[in-house]
């Protein structure tokens, strides 16, 4: 691999057979997944089983000492996502990973199983001459299927979680962050098991995507969201008289535990099967007593839910609160318009609502491309944003109001970032709503 060209400019990248662009398919590799800074491959010689390298893409460098420490916070984010991949699929006794670049001079990890009783179990697996090196070729089946276990593995762990369901262990991560941090905003003692392997790496892959992969704080938004509707929550429920809470889609929220209640509350979570099967669990396992009337709905929302929610114990003729957090960005517009007229139906006049959701601006920016990209292929893409909250839900009989994060109600001393004032257009955005229903001349629940 450009041996014959001498060292400096094999250095200065002449005829470096690692630079990006370079082929998916080689006699020394194949293509696994490209990251956010470096691409896997897994080698040809399999005599480690599981044995790949994971290239840097962005430029010709030598040496990690070449890297902006942007550039190699990323790049220590990928080599975490890639190696967890390996271990998953392969169950190796111990990894040797290996920056050595003293043949062609760029930049690359070995990630390298090991066994107990391998050829060189004891020692590095580098012998001179390198030809001398043991080399075993898998046949075209087994190396198919190991293939297509680190794709799906380099994807995050396997979980019976959808994409979707996943995400609310990723905000679980976070929420577990800002419980550990020295002053948190608020305490939730369950989320670190209910985020559990999969949240947490679903959340520095995500961070990874934006480029903050070396930033490990429980991630500002996330805690402005969950401080600002905790406190919207409770005070609603106090102030208002309210005796029945329904949290759409869930997910990992541990209110019902973590939040002070009166004990007159109900409260209702609506999710679906795979969500609650690892949750419960999980609190089950912690010993769990929720602070109010916990009911679970084990019931998808893209489907008819009103029925279940009912039959659980809500009564559609009193005021509740409703939350629904980190939900609209994942519905179709339609399906927003349908969960809204749905919720006409339950919501008496005088319920309350709290919700976050993004205008359109954040899903098309080009800022966020990779980002949305990413989500896709984990299969929870964004799609919904409204750039007018107060007048969509207006128009779904709700009388609210908003804060954007940074702002004096949804700041809490965590917000770094600039806010551009609200007359501003065109910036993207993300809202955190709270509102009240408004009176209709008919509501029909029946059937829903």
């Amino acid at each position: 691999m450009a041996v014959d060209v001498p060292w400096e400019a094999r250095v200065a990248g002449q005829a470096c057979p690692l630079d990006a662009p370079r082929p998916a398919s080689t006699d020394y590799w194949d293509l696994v997944g490209k990251l956010s800074v470096s691409s896997l491959y897994l080698t040809k010689n399999q005599t480690y089983r599981g044995y790949c390298q994971l290239i840097f893409d962005l430029r010709h460098v030598s040496r990690l000492d070449q890297l902006s420490h942007q550039e190699w916070t990323a790049l220590a984010a990928d080599l975490f996502v890639a190696q967890q991949a390996i271990v998953r699929v392969v169950r190796p006794d111990h990894v040797n990973v290996e920056s050595l670049g003293n043949v062609v001079p760029h930049l690359h990890f070995h990630i390298i199983p090991r066994y107990l009783g391998d050829p060189t179990w004891g020692a590095p697996i580098w012998e001179p001459p390198l030809d001398a090196m043991p080399n075993r070729r898998l046949d075209a089946a087994d190396r198919d299927a190991l293939m297509e276990a680190l794709r799906r593995s380099l994807s995050g762990p396997a979980t019976p979680m959808s994409g979707v369901g996943l995400t609310s262990r990723w905000v679980a991560a976070s929420r577990a962050l800002e419980t550990e941090s020295p002053d948190p905003l608020y305490r939730d003692p369950f989320a670190r098991a209910l985020a559990g392997d999969a949240g947490v790496e679903m959340l520095y892959t995500m961070r990874g995507v934006a480029g903050m992969a070396g930033f490990t704080g429980p991630d500002p938004y996330l805690t402005i969201r969950t401080k600002f509707l905790d406190d919207a929550l409770v005070e609603a429920v106090r102030n208002l008289d309210l005796e029945q809470v329904v949290i759409l889609a869930a997910g990992m929220d541990a209110r019902a535990f973590r939040l002070s209640w009166p004990r007159r509350v109900t409260l209702f979570e609506i999710d679906r099967d795979d969500v609650f099967e690892h949750k419960e669990e999980v609190l089950g396992q912690l010993g769990a007593n929720a602070a109010c009337d916990r009911r679970i709905v084990r019931q998808d929302l893209a489907r008819p839910w009103t029925a279940s929610l009912l039959a659980a114990g809500f009564e559609p003729d009193r005021p509740a609160a409703f939350l629904a957090e980190g939900l609209l960005y994942y519905l179709e517009a339609d399906q927003a318009d349908s969960l809204f007229e749905t919720l006409r139906a339950v919501a008496a006049p005088g319920s309350w609502m709290g919700l976050d959701v993004v205008n359109r601006e954040v899903l098309t920016t080009p800022f966020m491309a990779n980002y949305m990209d990413k989500l896709r292929e984990l299969g929870c893409p964004w799609k919904f944003g409204t750039s007018d909250p107060e007048a969509y839900l207006a128009g779904h009989g709700w009388t609210v109001s908003y804060a954007l994060p940074g702002e004096p109600d949804a700041h809490f001393g965590r917000w770094a970032m600039p806010t551009f004032p609200r007359s501003i257009p065109g910036v993207p955005r993300t809202f955190l709503v709270k509102g009240t229903r408004t009176p209709d001349q008919h509501r029909d629940y029946a059937g829903q």
